[in-house]
């Protein structure tokens, strides 16, 4: 039996990296961190964070229930690296602002990265995105992760100063075909 694959989308990414060897955050950081796994992840932020930045669950108009596609489908690309003890919801005086989901990259030893970040759509603009991906890094290099490997897509310009206000640098620009069933592969 064979199954037949469409291609759902392409987009262009830029690819970021880093080393990790004993990273801090330089920054003060005011959120309190709840695990996806202590906390259920509110509505706000399956509607303002999860429901962007995937092409593949734009048929889904309610955008909570895109969201937890997203969510979903996240989980199943990180495989056997999925750890939800360090996949966070940021609070900041009980109201969740953003999410970070730092992990290892399955396959490559000693690499993390960060699967999915968000702000609030209230809370874009305030610098919260470079403190949350900070937090990330820390929390890879201090599981083991000597090098960090990151990703945008190309018009997301506030993720790409994120990723230079944290000691980035460019690695590459890769074109990305993604499928209907979740798989995707780089055209290089």
């Amino acid at each position: 039996m064979s199954i037949e694959l469409s291609l759902s989308c392409s987009y262009p990414k830029l690819y970021f990296e880093r080393k990790l060897d004993r990273y801090r955050s330089p920054y003060s950081d005011p959120f309190e961190y709840q695990s996806i796994l202590d906390k259920d992840i509110p509505d706000s932020l399956y509607s303002d964070v999860l429901a962007t930045g995937t092409e593949r669950f734009a048929g889904i108009s309610d955008r909570i229930e895109r969201g937890k596609n997203h969510l979903r489908a996240l989980i199943e690309h990180a495989d056997k690296a999925f750890e939800p003890r360090y996949w966070w919801t940021a609070y900041l005086g009980g109201e969740p602002i953003g999410l970070v989901f730092p992990q290892f990259i399955p396959d490559l030893k000693n690499v993390g990265s960060v699967w999915h970040i968000g702000v609030c759509n209230v809370y874009r603009g305030s610098g919260y995105g470079r403190i949350l991906h900070a937090h990330a890094l820390e929390a890879l290099s201090v599981l083991g992760a000597n090098r960090y490997l990151g990703s945008t897509q190309v018009d997301n310009y506030a993720m790409i100063k994120v990723f230079e206000a944290n000691g980035c640098n460019f690695k590459s620009f890769r074109i990305i075909e993604e499928f209907t069933n979740g798989d995707g592969r780089a055209l290089d």
